[in-house]
């Protein structure tokens, strides 16, 4: 697979990667696209570009056949996804879905890179949608966290669900690969709630955005669609609602206001 070797990282304690709704600006990367992945450590100022634009170019080349390089259409979920024996992460161990439909893959599926160049699908839309039994609303994968065998994951938009009934933006599903079997973990109040125990007074979240386990704490943490000035930062369940320190919005040196559309937190150093 090609990959940059200025891109290449040893993962530290408390870093993450995340990828935002819209083009955005940092002090020290005044051109970040919306397709980018940003890396954020804690203990260190700001963020910085880790997969920009160019390593897009470099790792999608064609897939459409339109005879220009490729750019994939936005990040809307981002999750580690290791490889069976790797020794150290690369850009290879992580699972990600779009903001839309591309290259004969769908806004659902989860994907990853291949050995030089490319994509595969690692878990297609199909086999959500079937476990879930949807039988009305428009399926797209908006958040994912893998941990083994076991997906958690939320959506964009509403569905309707014959095992679940209403299923809410908001909400967070568990999948179990293996079983085939699908349960609710937390509701949109649920996380409602755990924001508001985190920010009092912080008004609706609209939308999960993004999933994953913090790597020390082993609480799961999560990002939501508002309000405008915490769209970016992290929260956690522990304890009912907190907030992750070291990752709010201020933490990232956004130079102008920015909403997180996708997060995973990376492996701690071996």
């Amino acid at each position: 697979m090609l990959i940059l070797s200025s891109l290449l990282l040893a993962a530290v304690p408390q870093s993450a990667l995340a990828s935002t709704t819209s083009d955005t600006q940092l002090s020290v990367d005044p051109v970040c696209h919306d397709e980018a992945l940003l890396l954020r450590t804690v203990g260190t100022p700001g963020s910085s570009l880790y997969w920009p634009r160019a390593a897009w170019f470099a790792q999608l080349r064609d897939l459409t056949g339109d005879g220009q390089l490729d750019l994939l259409p936005g990040v809307d979920a981002l999750t580690l996804a290791p490889r069976r024996g790797a020794t150290r992460f690369t850009p290879a161990d992580l699972a990600f879905s779009t903001d839309a439909n591309y290259a004969g893959f769908l806004d659902g599926d989860l994907l990853r890179f291949t050995p030089g160049g490319g994509l595969q699908c690692i878990l297609p839309e199909d086999e959500l949608v079937t476990a879930l039994a949807v039988t009305s609303g428009n399926f797209d994968l908006d958040a994912a966290h893998i941990e083994g065998d076991v997906l958690f994951f939320s959506l964009k938009d509403g569905v309707q669900s014959a095992i679940l009934g209403p299923i809410e933006d908001g909400d967070l599903l568990v999948y179990q690969r293996k079983q085939g079997a699908v349960s609710r973990l937390w509701t949109e109040s649920d996380v409602q709630a755990m924001v508001d125990q985190a920010q009092p007074g912080s008004g609706s979240i609209g939308d999960l955005r993004s999933i994953s386990a913090d790597p020390i704490t082993q609480e799961l943490c999560f990002t939501v669609q508002s309000p405008t000035s915490d769209d970016a930062t992290l929260y956690g369940d522990a304890g009912g609602g907190r907030l992750v320190p070291g990752f709010a919005e201020a933490d990232y040196g956004f130079q102008v206001s920015t909403e997180l559309d996708a997060f995973t937190f990376l492996p701690q150093a071996q």
